[in-house]
């Protein structure tokens, strides 16, 4: 996944599957974006929304602040259910492209 460096105002949408490729139901869950610079070591959680819960989407409206760095973020998903019992799901990354700033309208 590829972003650019400071924008924000858009949506991440993430697919939630079980180990058999089906949906997961997140009915019962809340959710947590956990994001990792693979440089700096910086650790950002981050809530996520659900938006389909039988099809196990969700996504999270990115923040200004959020990937103020061009660098490579790793991610999981922290799934928390009434339990309190935590499962971590995968490990992405997250491509944070520089800013190339447009000045030829100035």
């Amino acid at each position: 996944m590829d972003v650019v460096q400071n924008d924000y105002g858009y949506d991440m949408t993430f697919s939630i599957t079980n180990s058999d490729g089906d949906a997961m139901d997140l009915t019962p869950l809340t959710l947590t974006l956990l994001l990792r610079n693979v440089d700096t070591e910086e650790k950002i959680e981050k809530a996520l929304t659900i938006t389909d819960a039988e099809g196990g989407v969700c996504k999270y409206t990115v923040e200004d602040g959020t990937f103020k760095y061009a660098n490579t973020f790793s991610y999981q998903i922290e799934v928390n259910s009434v339990t309190s019992k935590t499962t971590i799901l995968g490990t992405e990354n997250i491509c944070v492209q520089e800013k190339i700033w447009d000045c030829s309208s100035l």
